[in-house]
């Protein structure tokens, strides 16, 4: 199916919830970002390979444990 509206740009916290969405399987490291990249796009949404890579990490830090809560607007911050 064609959309004939432009993709949209995810924001960070989105990519990061579609990785989290997608279903665990053993693939490859690429055969894994084709299928982020796919979602991305089945979404309606442009991929940023640069964001998805930080996604990734940001996912896989222990130290840096992802929590959507963590979502405030650069504007809230102090």
């Amino acid at each position: 199916m064609r959309r004939n509206q432009p993709l949209q740009h995810p924001t960070f916290a989105q990519t990061v919830v579609i990785i989290q969405t997608l279903p665990t399987v053993e693939a490859d490291y690429s055969s894994r970002l084709e299928a982020i990249k796919v979602r991305h796009l089945a979404l309606g949404f442009h991929y940023d390979p640069d964001q998805i890579l930080r996604a990734l990490k940001a996912l896989s830090d222990p130290a840096r444990s992802w929590d959507q809560r963590n979502r405030a607007s650069g504007s809230s911050r102090m």
